[in-house]
């Protein structure tokens, strides 16, 4: 967990944490803050992805039964520097692509099973190649660092739904008060420091120029958003920055955990670098 972003937002939870525990209990509750956060990062650098998907309660893709995603997989993660991610599935209807790691040689890609069923296979291939792109730079690894702390300060939240027996997204009173501190004093700031949306553009167009064909990705795009729109995906707000798109969700801080611009914009620039690679190379 290297990553500048990631660092940024670890010191700054370190720095609040122990203020918010200092400033009534003097020096010893500077040092149980500061305490807790050095054993966050050496649960998050040991079990940070298990934590995750155990969370998403993902189970392992069977390749045989989705052979053509397996191959394509395999056939683009191939080199010395990266590896073919673990794939994995989470049993919900709503499209969704998700990627875990701390570095490209090992990382983790998990569908829904809605991407399989209500995807067609252009914007299966242009959404999964986007996918891999976040490995193959890197990018999962801050992507991971930031909802395993998230995951951490939004414990509280947690707890409720689980008391109350709600799922992700239902509407949970008890979930939403106590996430209330938490989620406004830490998770939002520490959500905001740590994702560089400008590089989600970067990376869209770097999977655009490895596609076959580049309409590929902006055509999932808007697949994968009118889906979502229609059925949302209510995955634990920690995890929000780790899908490829901003999903949508009954939880009423969900909002507060964009991490991704907006699709549309994203569909936009995509349409934009496609006419504009299409006008240099017809000259």
């Amino acid at each position: 967990m290297s990553d500048g972003k990631v660092i940024t937002a670890y010191l700054l939870y370190t720095i609040v944490l122990s203020l918010v525990l200092g400033l009534p209990l003097g020096f010893i509750g500077y040092a149980i803050g500061a305490l807790i956060a050095i054993i966050w990062w050496i649960v998050a650098a040991w079990t940070g992805e298990k934590i995750l998907l155990r969370t998403l309660n993902a189970s392992p893709l069977n390749g045989s039964k989705y052979p053509d995603i397996t191959k394509l997989i395999t056939s683009k993660m191939a080199g010395p520097k990266v590896g073919p991610p673990s794939l994995w599935i989470v049993r919900n209807v709503a499209p969704m692509v998700i990627t875990i790691g701390y570095n490209p040689t090992n990382s983790h890609l998990i569908f829904t099973q809605g991407f399989f069923e209500r995807l067609d296979d252009k914007s299966q291939i242009g959404l999964t190649i986007r996918a891999l792109e976040d490995i193959r730079n890197g990018s999962v690894a801050g992507n991971t660092g930031i909802a395993t702390l998230l995951w951490w300060i939004l414990i509280p939240g947690r707890i409720g739904a689980w008391i109350s027996g709600k799922q992700p997204g239902d509407p949970n009173i008890l979930s939403t008060i106590l996430n209330l501190f938490p989620a406004f004093l830490f998770g939002w700031p520490f959500s905001f420091f740590g994702i560089d949306k400008k590089r989600i553009y970067a990376l869209d167009s770097g999977a655009m120029r490895r596609l076959d064909n580049p309409d590929y990705l902006p055509y999932g795009l808007m697949k994968l958003q009118e889906a979502i729109l229609l059925g949302s995906y209510d995955v634990d707000l920690s995890m929000s920055g780790l899908c490829i798109v901003n999903p949508s969700s009954r939880d009423p801080y969900q909002n507060l955990f964009k991490m991704h611009p907006p699709t549309p914009k994203r569909i936009d620039h995509l349409r934009v670098r496609a006419n504009s690679d299409r006008k240099k190379f017809s000259h």
